[in-house]
Formats: C-alpha cells, sequence, structure tokens
C-alpha cells in the first residue's frame, strides 16, 4: 500500500514540476526545439549540425539561445526538460 501511495505523490510531483516550474517550450523556434531535441536525445553539437545541415555554430547559438529562454543551465537540465514534455517518448 505505501508503493502504491509513494508512486501517487511522485507521479502527481513531476506533473506539476513540468508544468509550474520549467517555462514552457512555444516560446521556441522549430529550430530551437529541433536543435534541443537532438541534443535530449545524446546527439553532440557536430552530428547536430551534420544531420541539420547547419554549422556548429549555429547550433551552438540555437542551443543557448534556446536555454536562456527556458532558463536551462546544462546538458542534463536539456534532457530534463525533454522528459518532463515527452520529447523523448520514441528514443
Amino acid at each position: 500500500m505505501q508503493s502504491k501511495l509513494a508512486a501517487k505523490v511522485v507521479s502527481s510531483f513531476v506533473r506539476k514540476q513540468s508544468t509550474t516550474d520549467v517555462p514552457h517550450g512555444s516560446d521556441l523556434s522549430s529550430r530551437e526545439t529541433e536543435v534541443l531535441r537532438l541534443i535530449a536525445q545524446g546527439y553532440s553539437n557536430q552530428e547536430v549540425a551534420t544531420q541539420l545541415n547547419i554549422s556548429i555554430k549555429t547550433v551552438e547559438t540555437y542551443k543557448a539561445r534556446s536555454m536562456e529562454k527556458l532558463g536551462l543551465r546544462s546538458r542534463v537540465e536539456i534532457v530534463r526538460y525533454a522528459l518532463q514534455h515527452g520529447w523523448l517518448g520514441n528514443t
């Protein structure tokens, strides 16, 4: 019984976190979202650049701009954001 209660509490906390603590990604451009999704999936900046046919500097710019808009400070936070918003469901 305690494990069911704990699961409910954790589930509720995660839902609340994803809707209140992290700004919503709707402020991101489609390219910023695309870059962040690839980074969250574990691709390096070079791999993202190659996949999207853009320069590494452009990837870094999109990444930095996106992170600033969302208040994220690291790749770990990008992955956490992606998990909270269902971006990694198919990986």
